[in-house]
């Protein structure tokens, strides 16, 4: 009998199932069911957090809008695919056939050249999310002339551009960093969907942000659709009909799983006999507010009423059991005399003896410190300190793993670490960040502060017993059909941090004197708060005054200021865009590294790495696109409570221009003193090609000019040919203008230089000593290497002709040295006053009489050997050896150039 109900319920089944799909089947056309029977499978968009309608955890597509479509889906028997990423990349491949459909989409008519809308689904409901300090936001029109955060095309942030032109619009690419720029002030406020705007603020910003107001926009579509792509011309038709056959009960339970509190769980029988036969032991710690404390013998936290909800929603048995400590609450996990602790966090040492729950809370591990510390930017600041911290605390764990080195002071409970800080006996306490601001609040610490946070969350769970994992299914179960709605609940009862204890009058005859005096002190500092407060206001006016004045200082300077933070902009002078000859939309739209152009000996994060150190000249993109030299420093800076680095940057263009005109003064006045040296060079063999043609006029004459004769005075005279032929040569090797790196031999260029020299040397008695090295070869620019030299031997020649024409001497040696090529040159010719030694490099300063020197040459061959060819130049007065004498006052100039 009992297998005869099953078979006939069994084919009562298979019936309705067969007319059930037949009729959604009747519904279709011929055409639409082919599509179907074709396309097996569909993809969909999926963004990472549009929560709790569209969004991605644990690499799952989750949300309203995608069970919404897993349950159209199911109607038509299609396979969704879902592909995640951000709102903009995804539109960007839905655009390109490569996404079929978009299951959460505003109507906007100029979508619809790509897209098919279905009809609407849901209607949404906006609210203005700004900071907490501020209300001064009742409706759009307030928004006047404010800066706006809104997430990059999005249909909203598209209608607000294009119908509300007095709103400052400012784009994001994610929903995050819009609520990040209002918590850091970077923008005013943002308009969100409601339900997206209090589940963020609950989870992240519940410090920082507050939904100000519900708004209403006028002539906004605020329902959402389905697109579906126009690839597919009948895709929207078919999605219409599948929600006309979501039933009202299908449509009641996905509304309870997302936007109500009112929840079906499906318990396994395994797990219903778990609830039926066992009661739940809770190891439970009482001094850690607002997560878990006791109060009048009863248990009260954010942790506990979570535990609550899912006692109340799985029917659970209960016992609680209060622990002196936590320590004694993870014993008792692991000797399995309790079964779970409510609050707490996984770490690896835990998981060898204990399940956890998935998490229900994530929290900052903040720091405290006394009031009159600076901000600490991360936990680094505190090495060499003694940090206060709970014995066996999750923050412990945490911090220990990353910062193995820290001083640590354990603390047996919140209130004891509150203690040794207010008496100056650790530097710093480390706790769950509403934990440490409630106690602050709670044992009226007013000299205790929260300081930085760690950047550490902490994310809360359920620890239960290792043999628990039905317990821990059971668990994951109920959070998992928690609503936003009921978290909010609970986040919004114990995140707004007040406390409150009942009054014993049975105790007040005992502490009346005490009271008396207690409000007489109270009085006393309120009337200081108060003289504090109008201190307080006029210093925030001084402040406010001088940031003004120092935003108008950082717009007058020539220099142009980028600050950024984590690879973004988040402040920039006028001058940078000016000298970057863009505007604010096309600086923000793109990477700020773009603004540049290194090469491989110098990039951009050497430039960032090396901060207080050092300046460096390379190229800036105007408008992205034309190169121009500049001068770039950065400096590790704190701006507006966040790590930030500080760009300084200047435009080179101007100052290049006018360099390369003192380089062409300077090869002029070399050229003058060249042509010098070669009219020195050719006297003499001029003078011998002029008598040997002359004697052989005279012997011709007097017919006495013979062969041998001939044949000697004609090769003297084609060999000293050659010879200014030569000098030719070197002449135009000089002035030659390309810069080419190459590799060359150094004693070749000093010969090069010499030929041309060696006249002017001996017409003026000057003695050259030669010391050079064999095999010096280096790779850079020879031409620029010869300049330089010649600069320093025509300075040594013009100073050696005031002295005795007897004693003139130049040395010249070169030598290798470890990496290096070092060019010595040597002359006695008196030396350099000491008073002007340091000013020798300087354009313009010359020892000459104006009529001889410019003051260019030795800038000039400093500016080539340090910035040209990367290497050094020193020059400094000496005592040397020439030819056996010894002279004093003589001047050594040293070249140091690399090999490469």
């Amino acid at each position: 009998m009992y297998k005869l109900l099953l078979l006939l319920l069994f084919l009562h089944n298979l019936l309705f199932s067969n007319n059930t799909n037949q009729d959604i089947n009747n519904n279709f056309t011929t055409e639409e069911q082919q599509f179907i029977d074709t396309h097996k499978t569909l993809t969909i968009a999926n963004e990472y957090d549009w929560i709790p309608f569209d969004y991605n955890e644990n690499n799952e597509a989750k949300g309203y809008t995608i069970d919404y479509i897993k349950l159209i889906f199911s109607k038509i028997n299609i396979t969704p695919i879902f592909i995640s990423d951000n709102w903009d990349n995804l539109f960007d491949r839905f655009s390109k056939g490569e996404i079929d459909i978009l299951p959460a989409i505003e109507y906007n008519k100029k979508r619809e050249d790509i897209l098919n809308y279905t009809n609407a689904y849901y209607a949404q409901e906006f609210s203005i999310v700004t900071k907490k300090n501020k209300f001064n936001f009742i409706n759009i029109d307030d928004l006047s002339g404010k800066k706006v955060a809104m997430v990059k095309n999005w249909n909203l942030t598209k209608f607000l551009k294009d119908n509300y032109k007095k709103i400052n619009v400012i784009e994001f690419d994610t929903l995050d960093k819009a609520f990040e720029s209002i918590k850091n002030n970077e923008t005013d406020v943002t308009i969100q969907n409601s339900l997206v705007a209090n589940y963020f603020i609950n989870t992240i910003y519940w410090d920082s942000l507050k939904i100000l107001t519900k708004i209403s926009i006028n002539n906004f579509d605020d329902k959402l659709y389905i697109g579906a792509n126009k690839n597919f011309p009948l895709l929207a038709q078919i999605i219409n009909k599948a929600i006309n056959k979501i039933s009202p009960n299908e449509l009641e339970t996905l509304n309870n799983k997302w936007l109500n509190d009112k929840q079906s769980i499906s318990f396994t029988q395994k797990e219903l006999d778990f609830i039926e036969n066992k009661v739940v032991n809770i190891a439970f710690t009482d001094n850690w507010a607002p997560i878990n404390f006791v109060e009048n013998n009863k248990a009260y936290g954010l942790g506990y009423d979570f535990w609550q909800y899912v006692a109340d929603k799985a029917n659970l048995k209960t016992n609680i059991v209060t622990k002196k400590s936590f320590a004694d609450a993870l014993d008792s996990i692991k000797n399995k005399s309790s079964d779970i602790i409510v609050a707490t966090s996984q770490t690896p040492d835990r998981g060898k003896y204990a399940l956890f729950s998935d998490i229900y809370y994530k929290a900052p591990i903040g720091i405290a410190t006394l009031q009159d510390k600076n901000y600490i930017p991360d936990p680094s600041y505190l090495l060499g300190k003694k940090i206060g911290v709970g014995k066996n605390y999750t923050a412990y764990k945490l911090l220990k793993k990353e910062y193995p080195n820290m001083d640590f002071v354990f603390v047996n409970n919140i209130e004891e670490g509150l203690s040794l800080l207010s008496n100056n006996q650790i530097y710093a306490l480390i706790d769950n960040l509403p934990v440490l601001t409630y106690n602050i609040q709670k044992y009226a610490y007013s000299n205790i502060k929260i300081s930085g946070s760690t950047g550490i969350d902490f994310n809360l769970q359920m620890m239960l017993r290792d043999d628990y994992e039905v317990l821990q299914s059971i668990i994951n179960k109920v959070l998992e059909n928690m609503s936003p709605n009921d978290k909010s609940l609970i986040y919004n009862k114990w995140l707004k941090l007040e406390y409150s204890q009942a009054f014993d009058y049975s105790l007040l005859w005992k502490y009346f004197l005490p009271l008396i005096l207690i409000i007489l002190s109270v009085l006393y500092k309120n009337r200081q708060l108060v003289i504090y407060q109008r201190k307080l206001k006029t210093t925030k006016n001084e402040l406010e005054d001088t940031l003004k004045t120092f935003r108008s200082l950082v717009n007058l300077t020539i220099e142009g200021i980028i600050i950024v933070s984590k690879n973004e902009i988040i402040y920039y002078n006028d001058e940078v865009l000016k000298i970057f000859d863009i505007n604010e939309e096309k600086l923000l739209s793109r990477p700020f590294p773009n603004l540049f152009e290194t090469d491989k000996t110098i990039t951009f994060e050497d430039i960032i790495k090396n901060s207080d150190s050092q300046t460096y000249e390379i190229s800036g993109l105007k408008n992205f696109e034309m190169k121009f030299p500049i001068l770039i420093k950065s400096k590790n800076v704190i701006f507006e409570n966040k790590q930030s680095i500080i760009l300084s940057i200047i435009d080179m263009s101007e100052i290049k221009n006018r360099e390369n005109l003192l380089i062409q003064q300077s090869k002029m006045a070399s050229l003058g003193e060249m042509i010098g040296n070669i009219a020195h060079q050719w006297r003499q063999p001029l003078s011998l090609i002029s008598t040997a043609a002359s004697g052989m006029k005279l012997q011709k004459e007097f017919d006495q000019l013979d062969d041998i004769t001939f044949n000697e005075t004609i090769n003297n005279i084609t060999n000293t040919t050659m010879f200014l032929s030569q000098t030719i040569d070197d002449f135009q090797n000089y002035l030659k203008e390309d810069k080419i790196k190459k590799e060359f031999n150094v004693n070749s260029s000093i010969d090069k230089i010499l030929s041309m020299l060696k006249g002017s040397y001996k017409n003026h008695d000057i003695n050259l000593i030669l010391d050079l090295s064999e095999g010096l070869f280096i790779n850079s620019y020879e031409n620029e290497l010869n300049q330089a030299i010649l600069n320093i031997l025509n300075n040594a020649k013009d100073a050696l002709l005031d002295i005795e024409k007897t004693n003139r001497y130049i040395h010249i040696k070169s030598y290798k040295e470890a990496e290096k090529i070092i060019i010595e040159i040597i002359d006695n010719a008196g030396g350099i006053k000491e008073s002007i030694l340091n000013k020798i490099f300087e354009p313009y300063f010359t020892t000459k009489h104006k009529s001889q020197g410019t003051g260019l040459g030795l800038y000039m061959t400093h500016k080539i050997i340090t910035s040209s060819m990367e290497g050094e130049i020193k020059i400094k007065n000496v005592s040397h050896k020439f030819n056996d004498k010894f002279f004093d006052n003589c001047t050594n100039v040293k070249i140091v150039i690399p090999f490469s």
